[in-house]
């Protein structure tokens, strides 16, 4: 939802673009709330 400021926690960030990057992580990220967008970088393993 964009609610994280990456650029304060440069450690959680590559953290997590560490398990965003893991194959059994990716069908978490094609999965969507009806009526919540996510924001643009939301499956974007670099972001």
């Amino acid at each position: 939802m964009g609610e994280i400021d990456w650029s304060e926690t440069p450690l959680a960030k590559d953290w997590y673009q560490r398990i965003k990057s893991r194959p059994s992580f990716r069908p978490l990220l094609a999965e969507r709330i009806r009526g919540l967008t996510p924001v643009s970088h939301y499956a974007d393993l670099d972001f």
